[in-house]
């Protein structure tokens, strides 16, 4: 009997060894299934942020090359008209000047009587002399004319030209926003459903340590506040789908609006031209201004408005440019509580959720 029992424990207890060794690979597996999947997301935004900034370098050139041709078509197209206007007049010059070279060529009778009609020897050389200059003068036309029309042909080939040029600029604009769009809103997703999971893995973890405290199990929290709850960015609050100048024309009132009466104040463009460059929620610079130095109201160093390391600028054009580029290389495309941890290292909740209602304003 005693045997029996021995048996039949040891049975049972290989059974529960069994099972605890097979939820563990399982939860390994989930949890190295997690990371990869993290892995991969991570890459592809950082892929996508590379994107974005490349995309907007292009679609900025294809813009600033258009714009130039555009000037340069305008100017040759001024010039061609008036060219045009003057070319009858030119054209008059030239026909007298050809009739006089062609009298002065073929009717001698013309040139003898103009000479004999001198009076002296001096008002014959003076004759002569008139004559040549008039030749010269008429020569000078025709060579004139000549580069006149060579001029008209030439500015018209050019403008032509500028305009193929112009019409090819303009579709690689095109194309370049497409692609610039694109990758915002791709980004901009991703950045969302990342968002989403470290929501999700927080509440789960808050789950855990409730479950384990009520059940007498350690009460201790998961660190960087596990146990909070915290709201998340849409990704739809900001419209990726719109051109750069749609972009900037949206938001830079806005930010105007929200910056009003600090040392901020008027610096919308900025912010949104930079958000829009480097696919940035736009609300999110302002925003940590407002909750690390009043909206540049109390700067530790010159012009850094955000508390960002011991950076110092000359203007707040740059430091605005500077910073955008940072949150988009460092922290991504908006604000994750991830990117919280990382900024603000020693209350990351608290700097979240102030970041949070703040863009929440704009």
């Amino acid at each position: 009997m005693r045997e029996t029992l021995r048996n039949h424990a040891w049975t049972l207890c290989s059974g529960i060894v069994a099972l605890l060794l097979a939820l563990c690979v399982l939860g390994l597996t989930h949890l190295v299934a997690a990371h990869a999947e993290e892995k991969i997301t991570q890459e592809k935004l950082d892929a996508l942020q590379e994107q974005v900034e490349q995309s907007a370098v292009t679609y900025n050139k294809a813009v600033a090359d258009v714009d130039r041709l555009e000037q340069e078509i305008a100017e040759n197209q001024a010039l061609l008209e008036e060219l045009n206007e003057q070319l009858p007049m030119q054209e008059e010059r030239f026909n007298e000047a050809v009739r006089f070279m062609y009298v002065y060529q073929m009717d001698t009778s013309f040139v003898l009587d103009f000479l004999f009609s001198s009076s002296d020897f001096e008002s014959l050389i003076g004759a002569v002399e008139y004559i040549d200059r008039l030749q010269e003068n008429n020569y000078q036309v025709m060579v004139e004319t000549a580069a006149y029309k060579a001029q008209v042909e030439s500015t018209a080939a050019q403008l032509d030209s500028d305009l193929k040029e112009a019409q090819a600029a303009r579709e690689q604009a095109a194309r370049s926003l497409e692609e610039a769009k694109a990758a915002r809103q791709e980004a901009m997703r991703l950045a969302a459903e990342q968002a989403a999971r470290e929501e999700a893995a927080r509440k789960a973890a808050a789950e855990a340590a409730a479950a384990s405290s009520a059940g007498g199990g350690s009460s201790s929290h998961s660190s960087g506040g596990g146990s909070v709850s915290h709201p998340t960015v849409s990704s739809g609050d900001v419209d990726w789908s719109l051109s750069r100048d749609a972009f900037i024309a949206e938001w830079a009132p806005r930010i105007n609006s929200y910056l009003a009466g600090s040392p901020l104040s008027g610096y919308g463009y900025n912010f949104a031209a930079a958000a829009w460059d480097y696919g940035v929620d736009p609300r999110w610079s302002p925003a940590i201004s407002c909750v690390e130095s009043g909206k540049g109201a109390n700067c530790f160093r010159s012009h850094n408005a955000w508390g960002w390391g011991s950076k110092s600028w000359d203007s707040w054009e740059e430091a605005i440019d500077a910073h955008v580029n940072g949150l988009h290389r460092i922290y991504g495309a908006t604000l994750t509580y991830s990117g919280a941890q990382m900024y603000c290292p020693t209350n990351p909740d608290g700097w979240y959720e102030k970041v949070l209602k703040e863009m929440n304003k704009i």
